[in-house]
């Protein structure tokens, strides 16, 4: 078990990236508009694995962002 003081805590920077709204269209283009963005990710969703498996492959966690990101169907289970 990791123990944080509040010393440490209050000196941590960051959060989530990508939350500009420059920065949300700009990942949209890069990942739902290019030529072959549809066929790239059909070619995830056959390669996906579950979350908890340690097997290669794209984790299904990753599939369903860039599906609600680009408004692609989520394959069920």
């Amino acid at each position: 078990m990791t123990i944080i003081d509040t010393a440490s805590l209050a000196c941590v920077a960051g959060g989530v990236r990508g939350q500009t709204s420059q920065e949300r269209s700009e990942r949209y283009r890069n990942l739902c508009t290019g030529p072959n963005a549809r066929a790239q990710y059909d070619w995830m969703v056959g390669h996906m694995t579950p979350d908890s498996s340690e097997a290669s492959g794209v984790k299904r966690r990753v599939v369903k962002s860039i599906s609600q990101l680009c408004g692609w169907p989520m394959p069920a289970q």
